[in-house]
C-alpha cells in the first residue's frame, strides 16, 4: 500500500496459523492525525488487536496489529476505508497472498 512517509504497513513474520501480524507506523514520533482501525477496509480478516495510533504529541505512532484471517485459503486486502484516508492516501490496495 502506496504510504506518504513517514507512514508504514509492515508484515511481520508470525507463527499463528490464520493470523496476519503487521507493524503500523503512523505519523514521526511526535505522531500525525490519529489512525484508527475504522481507516481500512480489510477483506477476509479482521482486528484481532489493532490500538489507534498517532495523535499528535502522543508519541503514539508505532503499534503492532493482529488480522484474524477468515479463510486462509484466500488472499487479504487492505483498502482505504474513509474518505479522509482516501483524499491523503490515494486510492491504493495492498494484496497479502495466502498461505498464512
Amino acid at each position: 500500500m502506496k504510504l506518504k512517509k513517514p507512514h508504514h504497513f509492515m508484515l511481520q513474520k508470525t507463527t499463528e496459523p490464520g493470523k496476519l501480524n503487521a507493524k503500523m507506523k503512523w505519523g514521526a514520533p511526535n505522531g500525525s492525525a490519529t489512525f484508527s482501525a475504522a481507516n481500512l477496509e480489510i477483506t477476509n480478516g479482521t482486528c484481532e488487536s489493532c490500538k489507534p495510533l498517532g495523535a499528535i504529541g502522543s508519541g503514539n505512532y508505532e503499534q503492532n496489529w493482529v488480522i484474524k484471517v477468515t479463510d486462509p485459503s484466500k488472499p487479504v486486502t487492505f483498502a482505504w476505508k474513509t474518505a479522509g484516508t482516501i483524499n491523503v492516501c490515494g486510492t491504493g490496495k495492498l494484496v497479502v497472498p495466502k498461505p498464512f
